[in-house]
């Protein structure tokens, strides 16, 4: 991505982090992805569509401060800010990767002993529990 600063010059904004879900800077993807969630859903009240307001206007108060902290004017995009084929498939894996860690695992078998034991103990408790009645 590039940008024209104040004084006319174009310039290149490198990618200033670590995420595998965008190629240039993080503050031009979070900006991008804020005004998608507010023009996403059309709001179905005047409540709904001040709060869209109230959060476009947040959203643009925060991109005119970085523009002014960079001196930038206007963004140019390109075309190699897209993410390739190659970086998709990579973040779909890694998605799903994380996904399955952090799945429920199943619960370890337990063997019969185990079971009849743990059986046993419950019907002593029950037991118990009715005769303190």
């Amino acid at each position: 991505m590039k940008a024209e600063l104040e004084s006319g010059e174009i310039v290149t904004l490198e990618k200033d982090c670590e995420c595998i879900t965008h190629n240039g800077p993080h503050w031009v993807y979070a900006d991008d992805l804020s005004r998608r969630v507010n023009i996403g859903g059309a709001p179905s009240t005047y409540l709904g569509a001040l709060g869209v307001a109230g959060e476009e206007i947040a959203r643009l108060d925060e991109k005119l401060r970085i523009f002014k902290q960079k001196g930038i004017v206007r963004l140019i995009r390109e075309e190699c800010d897209e993410l390739t084929e190659v970086q998709r498939q990579r973040m779909l894996r890694h998605f799903r990767r994380v996904s399955a860690e952090r799945a429920p695992k199943p619960a370890p078998e337990l063997k019969e002993e185990t079971r009849q034991e743990m059986r046993r103990k419950k019907e002593e408790v029950q037991l118990k529990a009715r005769h303190s009645i």
